[in-house]
Order: C-alpha cells, then sequence, then structure tokens
C-alpha cells in the first residue's frame, strides 16, 4: 500500500514537472522570438481597415507591404516605413486603382478557386498596360516600389516570357524603384538582376482554408530554394501563417526562419491581423 502511495506521488509529481517545464518552453519560445531581429524588419498587411491602429503597427517596422487601394497619399504619409504596393501580376484580384481598368473576359486563361480569381494572359498588351497603369497609380500616391504576387503562374500557366517581360520592363521605366516578386522560383534566375527581393510565402506553413493553416511538407525543399535565393545575392523575406499568435504553426515558422537566418511576418489566413 505505501509502495503504490510512493508511485502515486513520484507521478504525480513528474506530471507537475512536465508542466512547468512545458510552461517554461512556451515562454522561452516567445522570449526567443520577440528578441530576434528577424521578426520586426517587415510587415505584410492585406486589411479592408486602415486606421490610427493599423498605422501605428505599421510604423514598427523598416518596410510594409500594403493593399495600394486600402491606402491613400494622406494615410501613406503617416507611415514612416518603406511602402511597398501589392500587386498581382499573374491573376485579376478584383480591385481596380484609380482610372485603371482592364476587361478580363478578353485574356482570363483560368482560374483560382481558391481566391476566387481570374488567371490572365500575362502577354496579351492590354494585361501589360494595366499593371503599368497599377505600378504608376501606386507611385504617385507614394509607395517606393511594388511586390508582383502570383509569379507562381509562370510555370503553372506557360507564363513565363509575358512575366519576365513585364518584370524587365517595369525595371526599365522605373529604374529607382524596389521591385520584389511572390515566389517566383521558376523565373528567378531570369529576373535576378532586375529585382531586389524575393517574397517567400508559405516559409513552413500555408493556408488551407478560411482561418484555417497548415505545415508545408517539404521542408528540405524551403531550405534548398532559400540557398539559392540568396546565392544570387537577392534578399530574401518570409511571409507564412498561423490561426493565433504564438500558436503551433507561428513557432515553427519563425524558428524555421531563425534557423535559416530569413526575416520573417506571420499573418492570419488573409494577412489582415495586427498582432
Amino acid at each position: 500500500m505505501r509502495t503504490k502511495k510512493v508511485i502515486f506521488t513520484l507521478v504525480i509529481i513528474a506530471i507537475a514537472l512536465l508542466l512547468i517545464l512545458m510552461r517554461f518552453q512556451n515562454n522561452f519560445y516567445k522570449i526567443s522570438i520577440k528578441n530576434s531581429s528577424l521578426t520586426n524588419q517587415f510587415a505584410v498587411y492585406y486589411g479592408d481597415s486602415v486606421n490610427s491602429s493599423v498605422i501605428n503597427f505599421l510604423n514598427k517596422y523598416k518596410l510594409v507591404i500594403l493593399e495600394p487601394w486600402a491606402f491613400n497619399s494622406s494615410l501613406l504619409n503617416k507611415i514612416k516605413a518603406i511602402k511597398i504596393a501589392y500587386i498581382d501580376l499573374g491573376e485579376f484580384d478584383n480591385s481596380s486603382l484609380g482610372n485603371c481598368t482592364v476587361n478580363v473576359s478578353q485574356i482570363a486563361i483560368g482560374y483560382d478557386s481558391q481566391w476566387n480569381q481570374t488567371v490572365v494572359n500575362v502577354s496579351s498588351p492590354i494585361w501589360e498596360r494595366y499593371i503599368i497603369c497599377e505600378v504608376n497609380y501606386s507611385l504617385k500616391e507614394g509607395f517606393q516600389g511594388v511586390l508582383f504576387d502570383d509569379v507562381d503562374d509562370a510555370e503553372i500557366y506557360n507564363l513565363s516570357q509575358g512575366m519576365i517581360n513585364i518584370i524587365i520592363g517595369i525595371r526599365k521605366m522605373y529604374p529607382n524603384i524596389i521591385i520584389g516578386i511572390n515566389r517566383g522560383f521558376f523565373i528567378l534566375s531570369n529576373v535576378s538582376k532586375y529585382i531586389n527581393f524575393v517574397l517567400y510565402e508559405d516559409y513552413g506553413t500555408e493556408v488551407s482554408g478560411i482561418n484555417e493553416v497548415k505545415f508545408v511538407s517539404n521542408v528540405s525543399e524551403i531550405i534548398s530554394r532559400t540557398e539559392y535565393i540568396k546565392s544570387l545575392n537577392i534578399t530574401i523575406y518570409a511571409l507564412s501563417y498561423a490561426v493565433n499568435k504564438y500558436d503551433k504553426y507561428y513557432n515553427y515558422s519563425i524558428l524555421l526562419a531563425i534557423k535559416n537566418d530569413v526575416p520573417i511576418y506571420i499573418s492570419n489566413w488573409n494577412v489582415s491581423t495586427t498582432w
């Protein structure tokens, strides 16, 4: 009987120690993340709501990537960071800037069901004029550069040359602006001399649905692509996703980025949070 009591007591002590260790480990992750210089270099915000709270949040960072239709010149003037305009190069994101319009039905070649967007023929002069218009509008509003999204469509829909031509063309038109691409590994060697940075989205985690996130299975591919980008002397930023701040997805992605010495930003599924 006494032996059973001793064993029971030891089990209780072991459980208590385990809980303390888990709490300590979680706090250690938070302290490590907060103290890492890799977590405060840039932010990405695609939210509809822009108020003083959002502005104050963005001013904590050195570089911010924003939806240009949500930020006019007066709002941009309040942001101290380098401001980069999000522009979808491979798909029509159902938004319009200023007088920039396009008849998507004339150049549609596919459909992105996850984000409800039309994939377009990037090689069409119609689309090229539209992208130039959006870039020009964004720069006049006060952005200092652009991020081209959905560049991975180059491989899926055989759009490589069209995307390469637009990126090089924008660089020649605006030699002093900052140009970034989201992923785009398939054409990276062709445009590396014309861009300033790569945004590596899905760095450890990815969106799987509305408010749903999952781990990226092929971590070795992330590491090899990271090394490849660095070998081209291009700045790399990592973007990952979590359901809540400091959850398992959040901690995993940041620790992966720290391990590979890559600046990272973590957001929710539609990139609208200000954690």
